[in-house]
């Protein structure tokens, strides 16, 4: 059974259509629909001479408008998610249309929130039952990175194993893509005093 959200539009096609109303309803040149991708902005539609128009970046940072340009901050549950901007005189059922386009990024961004979580879940929980499949550390330890990748940037990984007895750790695990020589994973590494072999 599909949830409400996989009913609803991608913002793609959101933007487009709020963007098409606003139009048919006439007094605006050109327009522009900002969504948030995390850190990063990205113009989900647009139309007329949109490409003067200031983007989403430009319109967080609190810059001044152009002269005859309007914005509207795309805002559900406190979180700013995207902006609406435009040349020309906005309709009256502008902040409306800029309400439901809202509700749409919000559902995209819950559905992606619920995705990583999910993903972060099961992730864990094959990390969890590694031991139990993998009683060889060196079998076990490059599963591990490939599942931390999952995670995280996880490029340049490393696993250090501290010995009290001795006083020592060794990398039973080491990838570095810039190191040409990662330690021997049979190489003790006091940790004060020389090296040993």
């Amino acid at each position: 059974m599909k949830s409400t959200a996989e009913y609803l539009d991608d913002p793609e096609r959101a933007a487009a259509r709020a963007l098409s109303l606003l139009q048919g309803l006439g007094g605006l040149s050109a327009a522009a629909a900002w969504g948030r991708n995390g850190a990063a902005w990205r113009r989900l539609a647009a139309f007329g001479d949109a490409d003067g128009l200031p983007d989403g970046e430009t319109l967080s940072a609190g810059e001044s408008l152009p002269a005859g340009a309007g914005a509207q901050a795309l805002r559900a549950g406190g979180q700013s998610l995207g902006w609406l901007v435009w040349r020309g005189a906005p309709p009256a059922q502008l902040e409306t249309v800029a309400a439901l386009l809202a509700g749409h990024l919000q559902c995209e961004a819950l559905r992606a929130e619920q995705a990583a979580a999910r993903a972060a879940n099961e992730t864990m929980l094959e990390i969890s039952l590694l031991a139990g499949e993998c009683p060889a550390l060196e079998r076990m330890l490059p599963r591990l990175h490939r599942l931390m990748q999952r995670l995280l940037d996880a490029d340049n990984f490393g696993i250090a194993l501290y010995d009290e007895d001795c006083s020592a750790f060794h990398f039973p695990f080491y990838v570095d893509r810039r190191d040409p020589s990662p330690p021997d994973p049979e190489r003790i590494f006091p940790l004060a005093g020389p090296m040993r072999p």
